[in-house]
């Protein structure tokens, strides 16, 4: 059985399945598609070097379905302009508000670069400096890359893994 959550250990599912069971459970399990695999030493490399955030990844998963990365927008439109840094927005064409995030990315006085249904999400974690992001899936993604990120608990499925991450030394609670 494959449980990929930060922090889980097998005396987890004890008595939840049959003793002859293999687990592999914790984040060395995590699944992450070859590309990550490939671009890891690069990813590592320019986060060492980084002096100055000039690329910020928004990434609230495909559907974003409560609208967070439309919030983080408008959020970000002083430090964005001030700081004259690009902003990179992938989600799904499935996410309910696409039609309000390209009209956006249109109009906003910062530089916006807007990816739907991205197949290189591990060359855009790659290139950026910073990302504000959903707590799912692609928490692995980002922490495998090295990309530090404003950690967003969008559901509460997410509560678990937002708090293994905290305990595991990969993230810290702000507020």
């Amino acid at each position: 059985m494959l449980d990929q959550t930060c922090g889980r250990v097998e005396e987890e599912y004890k008595g939840l399945v049959f003793p002859d069971t293999t687990l592999f459970v914790g984040e060395s399990y995590c699944l992450l598609r070859d590309e990550f695999f490939q671009l890891r030493e690069k990813a590592i490399s320019r986060r060492k070097q980084l002096k100055k955030v000039r690329k910020l990844l928004i990434n609230f998963g495909s559907t974003d379905p409560k609208g967070h990365t439309l919030k983080a927008l408008k959020g970000l439109k002083r430090y964005a302009v001030e700081t004259d840094v690009e902003v990179l927005i992938v989600v799904g064409s499935a996410c309910p508000f696409i039609h309000e995030i390209k009209e956006a990315s249109k109009t906003l006085p910062y530089k916006v670069k807007l990816y739907i249904d991205s197949t290189s999400m591990a060359e855009l974690i790659k290139d950026s400096d910073l990302a504000i992001g959903a707590a799912g899936v692609s928490t692995w993604e980002r922490c495998f890359l090295g990309l530090p990120t404003l950690l967003v608990k969008t559901a509460e499925n997410q509560t678990d893994v937002v708090q293994r991450v905290i305990r595991s030394g990969a993230a810290m609670r702000v507020f």
